[in-house]
């Protein structure tokens, strides 16, 4: 099991904006089947057509990933963002944590992963929990 039941799970906003009705929707679906999803404060900021500027979504992303409050994280939603702020992340530094998502978090994948560092599962964003199909949640 990669997670113990109830773990405190960072939900940031590292990619493009999502819709707050359909993210909170995933949220409630994400607590109904037993997970313990906690949203970054101030997660969703936006900027263009993302979910807040490089420098907030970076921090946002560190925490998630730093924080030893939570024990994974999970992507509030894909789309375009996330190859911008990856440059800047301090690789060296990180902790092994699994890491949830799919879409532009692939190439967090692939960073990770190179240096040992996760697990990755490619499973849906927040986001995507209320369209998707049962065997998807």
């Amino acid at each position: 099991m990669i997670l113990e039941p109830g773990a405190p799970i960072a939900v940031c906003a590292s990619c493009g904006a999502y819709d707050p009705d359909r993210f909170a929707k995933g949220l409630e679906i994400a607590r109904a089947h037993g997970l313990n999803p906690i949203p970054l404060p101030d997660n969703l900021q936006p900027w263009r057509y993302l979910a807040g500027t490089d420098d907030h979504r970076l921090e946002q992303l560190l925490a998630a990933l730093t924080s030893p409050e939570f024990a994974a994280v999970w992507v509030a939603r894909g789309g375009y963002g996330l190859t911008r702020i990856l440059p800047r992340l301090p690789w060296d530094t990180l902790p092994k944590r699994p890491v949830i998502g799919f879409s532009d978090v692939t190439a967090l994948f692939s960073g990770l992963h190179a240096r040992g560092l996760g697990p990755c599962v490619h499973g849906p964003v927040v986001h995507s929990l209320p369209i998707s199909d049962d065997a998807t949640v």
